[in-house]
């Protein structure tokens, strides 16, 4: 959206002062607020050198580095936040919290199966050369 990108612009130009982080977990606490104007309202909570800040925000390099970002997301599969990745591959849903325990329960079952499986090939092994012996 307009506005998530306003704050990732805001996000670059806060690293820009060594401020990455005091801005994401700001803008993070603030998400249900964020408007237009969120940006530099960040800047000012954070006090960050707003002219610089203003200046970094309009620049073509800032432009480039979000498009960049959000290229490298797509070129990933991340269709949209939030969105995690499960054995190297992305899962992205609007209900990503509520389907997430089932995808883990899911995954720990298949990796028990593969490690009980496992057990019984070397047991059926074990058996046949102690047949050979």
């Amino acid at each position: 959206s307009g506005i998530s990108t306003i704050v990732a612009y805001g996000g670059i130009c806060a690293h820009r002062q060594d401020h990455f982080w005091s801005y994401h977990d700001l803008a993070f606490d603030e998400q249900a607020r964020l408007d237009n104007e969120s940006a530099l309202e960040l800047a000012r909570a954070l006090d960050l050198d707003l002219d610089a800040f203003k200046a970094c925000l309009g620049s073509a390099q800032t432009i480039r580095a979000v498009a960049a970002s959000r290229q490298v997301g797509k070129s990933l599969g991340v269709s949209l936040t939030p969105g995690i990745f499960v054995n190297g591959r992305p899962f992205m849903t609007d209900a990503l919290w509520d389907h997430l325990e089932t995808l883990i329960q899911i995954k720990k079952q298949q990796r028990e199966s593969r490690a009980a499986l496992r057990k019984r090939l070397e047991a059926v092994e074990a058996n046949r050369q102690s047949n050979n012996q």
